[in-house]
């Protein structure tokens, strides 16, 4: 009676019961994080398809790249290249960039290594016609003659997707065309054919033109 508790008491039992909750929130009740979902598929994918060594450009570098261990990855977004990570970049120029973790990127720098495979956007892929919907990287090989030159779009269907309750999960690509390790995955999917045009995009915060390769 009338007795004080020390000053570490009220923590400690708070991490008690913080640990007695974990088990709770580890059987289910955490939504799922699709990012890793679609990488595990994608960085399966990849690694069945590509020969060893091939390199592979994406933003989603975390599953992607640790269920493909035979082959290489560029982050396009820097949190795992020291150059990436260490530009000045300009600001505002993506929807993507005003969330941290998302701004940094160099797309001159990614075609200079001449990738195999270039994945741009999340996970899975997008074709780029709304060049600004997602991150820097994009913006710039999109806006690159040379990478249009060079690059040619496919579309995978990952018929993993199925199993987990995606029938219709497709992975977008960008292939160079003169990689053979390129050309042994084209294989396995469907060139995305059109011409390259100058559509305009309204956004949220601006108007602006944008670059893509027009599927038919």
């Amino acid at each position: 009676h009338g007795r004080t508790h020390p000053g570490w008491a009220l923590p400690l039992l708070m991490v008690g019961a913080a640990a007695l909750e974990a088990p709770v929130a580890l059987r289910g009740e955490r939504p799922r994080d699709m990012a890793t979902v679609f990488g595990t598929m994608v960085g399966r994918f990849l690694a069945k398809n590509l020969p060893s060594g091939s390199l592979a450009a994406t933003s989603a570098a975390g599953a992607t790249a640790f269920f493909a261990p035979s082959l290489r990855f560029i982050d396009t977004l820097g949190l795992n290249d020291r150059h990436i990570a260490h530009r000045a970049v300009p600001l505002g120029v993506t929807l993507w960039q005003s969330i941290a973790g998302h701004r940094k990127g160099d797309g001159d720098y990614v075609l200079s290594r001449a990738p195999d495979v270039i994945i741009l956007g999340a996970v899975n892929g997008f074709l780029g016609l709304d060049e600004r919907e997602w991150f820097l990287t994009d913006y710039e090989l999109l806006e690159n003659p040379e990478f249009r030159r060079q690059y040619r779009p496919y579309s995978f269907r990952l018929d993993e997707g199925a199993a987990d309750g995606f029938p219709r999960l497709q992975l977008t690509a960008y292939l160079l065309r003169s990689s053979s390790a390129a050309s042994a995955l084209a294989a396995a999917g469907k060139q995305m054919r059109g011409p390259w045009s100058r559509p305009e995009y309204n956004y949220t915060a601006a108007t602006a033109i944008g670059v893509g390769f027009q599927p038919q």
